[in-house]
């Protein structure tokens, strides 16, 4: 059985696409088992929660199409490592609306987007090779040297960040309902060693949260635009759950070449697909044939 992981965009597609949201149903006949995350609750709640938002009354149908096409078959972290086990997501949608972030990840999305626009843009004025910067293939972008040196500067300033990490108010509010995100002294940066913060969850989610936010302050398909950048929080939630699959599939291009360099430089064997919204029938057969 080969795990598929869906990203949020391909169910959304499906809300009006029967024939698509019939195939999704039909993989687990072909030994293709798809899995759901909380980072689809989340952007489920988010737009439930919206009064404003035009789709809230569709997110009862879209827990539906999840629940159906992937059986509740669920990715969920645990004090160690992701697991896959059976849950409706209306269990799931009742945690993470207990747990209520949207005021948070929209201010911190918010932050960062101010944060990295302002400094991709300053180097697009000060360096010519920075404006061809997303023309770099995902399994090179690491060996570009600006993006190279700001891994070097985390490593060797990781005592303060991880000890300001450590005792940030979020890290100790998350301590008292027993979630511990605290992270070992000896954390870094390294290049190919999934194989190690698989067995850590906390680790492999900062580590990705970084090397995603190291992309983005580089320039490298960053986000355009502040909403985008708020989708951009759920997105590199996706590829962390995503890493438990044997393939993910998005019509994010930009998320797409992004998590594929993310995925390259810790060696996480997932493969990251994209497809474009009308052929996704098409892709999701070619994955099938590959697998």
């Amino acid at each position: 059985m080969k795990y598929l992981y869906l990203d949020q965009n391909v169910y959304i597609e499906a809300l009006e696409n029967v024939t698509l949201r019939e195939k999704i149903k039909s993989l687990s006949s072909k030994d293709v088992q798809c899995v759901y995350s909380p980072a689809h609750i989340e952007e489920i709640y988010k737009v439930e929660a919206n009064e404003k938002s035009q789709y809230k009354d569709k997110m009862k149908e879209l827990m539906v199409i999840i629940s159906e096409s992937t059986s509740n078959m669920e990715i969920l972290p645990t004090a160690s490592e992701l697991i896959i086990k059976k849950e409706r997501p209306s269990q799931c949608y009742s945690r993470v609306k207990g747990i209520d972030t949207r005021e948070r990840v929209e201010q911190d999305s918010k932050t960062k987007f101010e944060v990295d626009t302002t400094n991709y843009k300053r180097l697009l004025n000060t360096d010519k090779h920075n404006s061809s910067i997303s023309n770099i293939d995902p399994d090179k972008i690491w060996e570009f040297p600006l993006i190279k040196a700001v891994i070097d500067d985390f490593n060797e300033n990781r005592e303060v960040i991880i000890n300001n990490h450590n005792n940030s108010l979020e890290v100790q509010l998350l301590a008292m309902i027993s979630i511990d995100k605290k992270l070992p002294d000896s954390f870094c940066l390294q290049q190919g060693n999934f194989a190690v913060l698989k067995s850590s969850h906390k680790q492999l989610e900062y580590t990705i949260e970084i090397l995603f936010r190291i992309l983005n302050f580089s320039g490298y398909y960053a986000e355009k635009s502040e909403k985008t950048t708020i989708s951009g929080t759920h997105d590199v939630s996706h590829s962390i759950y995503g890493t438990k699959a044997d393939c993910f599939l998005s019509t994010d291009k930009r998320f797409v070449k992004k998590c594929q360099a993310v995925y390259h430089f810790l060696g996480v064997n997932t493969q990251i697909i994209y497809s474009k919204q009308d052929k996704i029938e098409d892709t999701i057969d070619k994955i099938v044939v590959n697998f």
